[in-house]
């Protein structure tokens, strides 16, 4: 009796070990602060699939598909074993007819991939664990998947995450950049330039007493002086207490007053109710697609006359469209990995919008933002 409780009492130390071994991907620390500040880390993601599939549900194949929703942020699917083959990913009606729990068999098999989980956030489908047969040959228990479907809807979170925060640091470190840069060239115009001509045009005037041409003088400093400042301009939406349309038909008569032929309103005129972050974050997209549009839809001709129409869409979303006659998008522009339009976008995404763009027709250039119609009662 005591040999058998001897080894009874060993065998259950090996079994706590190998267990924790198991555990420890799952619940260890991620290395998000690593992820985001060195280029040279590598995501934990990949170590806790290769867990799932090898230690929990003994898969031969597995492939963790992102969905729509998540597909910009996370990027190419992850893949057990690594290295191996990445079919094509079915189609999104395939994915969409995904029930909430349980696995279901692909209406096509490829590459040893024969069943697939759906996995769910609060938005919707985020993506698909597809997984081949078990090594045993045996079947998936009930709990095995919901353990699968678990621990990929976190990775597919741990990756967005990673990839929202890493842009976002890439654009503060860039936006800090062009900051330091212009009030460089801010002082360096002043000191160098302004100073010296004011000091002049003062001697001047004193000395042949022309006060009209000192005025005009004055008047182009001052104009050169009010340009350089109104270069990064700011607009306050007022905390939400000011109606959208109306905010930026206000912001392109400050902003913009004569740098567009026309402006055209189309489909709503009106758009109270909004919740208060919805209606920041649309306001700030529509202001840089329009500040875009007024820097580069003239190309290489400053006096081409440029028409812009902006139209408002309420439904399930809120779609706002603007769209130019302008030379549009050079073919080796990514407006993606525009400063301004990356960071918009990512917001977007954040609360389930997109922001997307195209030639218009035509010429020209089309950018919808849509937003979930958000209201407060």
């Amino acid at each position: 009796m005591v040999a058998f409780y001897a080894l009874f009492s060993w065998r259950s130390f090996v079994h706590r070990d190998q267990f924790m071994d198991q555990l420890r991907p799952f619940v260890g620390s991620q290395n998000l602060v690593e992820q985001i500040t060195s280029e040279e880390a590598q995501s934990t993601a990949s170590t806790i699939l290769h867990a799932l599939c090898d230690d929990v549900l003994e898969a031969t194949r597995a492939e963790l598909l992102p969905g729509p929703l998540l597909a910009d942020l996370v990027g190419k699917p992850l893949v057990y074993p690594q290295g191996a083959f990445v079919p094509l990913a079915p189609p999104d009606s395939d994915l969409a007819a995904l029930p909430r729990a349980g696995i279901t068999a692909l209406p096509v098999p490829a590459d040893g991939l024969q069943w697939a989980v759906g996995l769910w956030s609060a938005r919707g489908l985020s993506g698909a664990l597809l997984l081949g047969h078990k090594r045993d040959g045996g079947v998936y228990t009930q709990e095995e998947i919901e353990v699968a479907q678990a621990t990929s809807e976190r990775i597919l979170d741990m990756l967005a995450g990673e990839e929202t925060a890493r842009r976002l640091m890439a654009l503060q470190r860039k936006r800090l950049a062009e900051t330091q840069i212009l009030d460089h060239q801010t002082r360096r115009a002043l000191h160098d330039d302004v100073l010296p001509a004011l000091h002049t045009t003062i001697l001047d005037a004193v000395a042949s007493q022309e006060s009209a041409q000192t005025v005009a003088t004055l008047t182009a400093l001052h104009r050169r002086i009010s340009d350089l400042i109104h270069t990064h301009p700011g607009v306050n939406l007022g905390g939400g207490s000011t109606e959208l349309i109306a905010a930026l038909k206000t912001m392109l008569q400050t902003e913009f007053p004569h740098t567009f032929t026309s402006v055209t309103w189309g489909g709503s005129v009106k758009l109270a109710g909004l919740d208060a972050l919805v209606q920041e974050v649309l306001f700030y997209a529509v202001r840089e697609v329009v500040r875009n549009a007024a820097l580069h839809s003239r190309g290489d001709d400053p006096h081409r006359e440029i028409n812009l129409k902006i139209s408002v869409t309420v439904g399930k979303d809120v779609t706002i469209q603007v769209i130019d006659d302008g030379v549009g998008i050079p073919g080796d522009l990514d407006l993606a990995n525009q400063g301004g339009l990356a960071l918009h976008s990512i917001m977007l995404t954040l609360l389930g919008g997109k922001l997307t763009w195209e030639p218009a027709d035509p010429t020209g250039t089309r950018v919808e933002i849509s937003l979930p119609n958000q209201r407060v009662d």
